[in-house]
């Protein structure tokens, strides 16, 4: 009985797994077949990547290869800026590297700092001259010849003259040579032209350096002195008679304009007394007392009284000297003394102005200020 339930059990296990079986067969031949073409997939991008790695690299590789190139380039170029130049000379070797300066001894002087390097001399000035050239070197002075003279020593140097800025010595301390003499082969110039010396010196006619005196020329030159000296003398003596002349003109002028001002002085201030009275009789006398007035101010101020500023100023002062009087002659019917006393000031002062004035406009210079 036993063995009849596990046959039947078998039985049963074997038609129910059959369809699965089949199932899972075939789902397995399916996974084959897309692993193998997953596979032959996977091996063309795996060959396409690998392609793409070597066109990476070989693109990577070039472009180091530029770059080392320019690298070589430029450190050729700096190498070769490195380079001295012109080549084969003391400080530069025919490869172009510099040459180290040698060293100068002793040190810690004027043409050798204290590290042994050589101290380049100063640069002169002017340059592009005669003594020193355009890269400011100093040119050596040529030798002069012939040697061993009193203006060449024996080193062929030349010798300088003392004292500089004459007539025989340049201010250079060069000496001059002296003018050649006219006419040769004579008892003074010989026939190269130098003058010949006289003998004895520092006598009337042969000076202290050996040059014969000319008499007849310093006594000319005696008689054109004497000649300016008497001529000074005597524009000396007319200049100073000139001036004492003015002097005395101008104290003349002075007096008489002194005088003439007293005197118009005086008869303005008795016209102004006379003109001190009574309104009637005031205007009974105006016209004779007013031609009077014109006359006197004629002689005195003349043709300054044609400008239009001594008009203004004449009528300026008559009005305040008319206006004092009346004040004045006010005061004295009603016997205030201090009044009086205030306009007799105060026309003095107006005559005092107006004589300023006027004389400032006849001589042409108006004072900055005028009341």
């Amino acid at each position: 009985m036993r063995a009849l339930t596990i046959l039947l059990a078998a039985l049963a296990f074997t038609f129910t797994a059959a369809p699965w079986t089949e199932a899972q067969a075939k789902s397995d031949s399916d996974k084959k077949d897309e692993k193998k073409k997953d596979d032959k997939k996977s091996d063309k991008d795996k060959e396409k990547e690998k392609k793409e790695k070597e066109k990476a690299a070989k693109e990577k590789a070039e472009k180091d290869k530029a770059e080392k190139e320019k690298k070589e380039k430029e450190k050729a170029a700096k190498e070769k800026d490195k380079l001295c130049s012109p080549q084969c000379t003391d400080t530069c070797d025919c490869s172009g590297k510099p040459i180290a300066p040698a060293r100068c001894s002793p040190t810690c002087t004027a043409t050798c700092d204290c590290a042994g390097k050589p101290i380049a001399p100063a640069k002169c000035s002017p340059q592009c001259t005669a003594t020193c050239d355009c890269s400011g070197n100093p040119i050596a002075p040529p030798k002069c010849s012939p040697t061993c003279t009193p203006s060449c020593d024996c080193s062929g140097n030349p010798i300088k003259c003392s004292p500089t800025c004459t007539a025989t010595c340049d201010c250079a301390g060069k000496p001059i040579a002296p003018p050649k003499c006219s006419p040769t082969c004579t008892a003074t110039c010989d026939c190269s032209g130098n003058t010949i010396k006289c003998t004895p010196t520092c006598t009337p006619t042969c000076d202290c350096s050996g040059n014969p005196i000319d008499t007849k020329k310093v006594f000319d030159d005696a008689e054109a002195k004497k000649k300016a000296e008497e001529e000074a003398k005597k524009k000396a003596e007319e200049a100073k008679k000139a001036a004492e002349e003015a002097k005395k003109k101008a104290e003349e002028e002075a007096k008489k304009k002194a005088e003439d001002a007293k005197k118009a002085a005086a008869e303005q201030k008795a016209a102004e007394a006379k003109a001190v009275g009574p309104i009637e009789a005031l205007r009974k006398d105006r016209p004779d007392r007013r031609k009077q007035s014109a006359d006197r101010l004629r002689r005195r101020w003349g043709a300054t009284l044609a400008q239009d500023k001594a008009v203004a100023e004449m009528k300026l002062h008559a009005r305040r000297v008319a206006l004092l009087q009346r004040i004045r002659a006010t005061a004295e019917t009603k016997k205030d003394k201090k009044t009086v006393e205030t306009c007799d000031e105060l026309l003095t002062k107006e005559d005092e102005r107006n004589s300023a004035v006027m004389n400032s406009l006849r001589e042409g210079a108006l004072p900055a200020g005028t009341p």
